[in-house]
């Protein structure tokens, strides 16, 4: 049970990220705590001419509750498996980091909207970003009110 529930927790990360303006880039974070997870997200999207040309999306799941961390090889395992599915393409760069000491798991996407295809935006639930019409400033509100924090 706790495992599904860890399952969801991550690939939920995966499908929401997080806010900030700085001129063209918008840069977006969230950081949650509950049954002994803790989970920080952030999204950071370029745009050029009130258009997103790339995307780049970062979450970390941490362990905290000593119970969970029993758990931890199958967590891995899980998601290993999910992302070993994923190779990097033209436009996207995966990184993934275990770090089994601090019991924490961290995935980085990289994204090229002008080179990727929606298909491969498809597999990291960024489809919505290809020939979008989302402007800085709707994509800045739909974040925040997911959540989000945008400085």
């Amino acid at each position: 049970m706790k495992l599904k529930y860890l399952t969801i927790a991550f690939i939920s990360i995966l499908l929401l990220s997080g806010c900030g303006n700085s001129g063209n880039k918008l840069t977006c974070s969230m950081l949650e705590e509950e049954n002994g997870i803790k989970i920080s997200e952030t999204i950071s999207v370029i745009f050029d001419n009130e258009k997103a040309n790339s995307v780049e999306m970062g979450a970390k799941v941490q362990l905290v509750d000593k119970d969970l961390k029993n758990y931890w090889d199958s967590f891995i395992e899980t998601f290993d498996d999910n992302f070993s599915n994923h190779k990097e393409e033209n436009g996207i760069k995966l990184s993934i980091n275990n770090d089994k000491k601090n019991y924490t798991y961290s995935v980085s996407v990289k994204a090229d909207l002008a080179k990727v295809s929606e298909d491969s935006l498809y597999d990291f639930d960024l489809e919505d970003l290809y020939d979008s019409d989302y402007t800085f400033e709707t994509l800045k509100e739909e974040l925040e009110d997911s959540g989000f924090t945008c400085k």
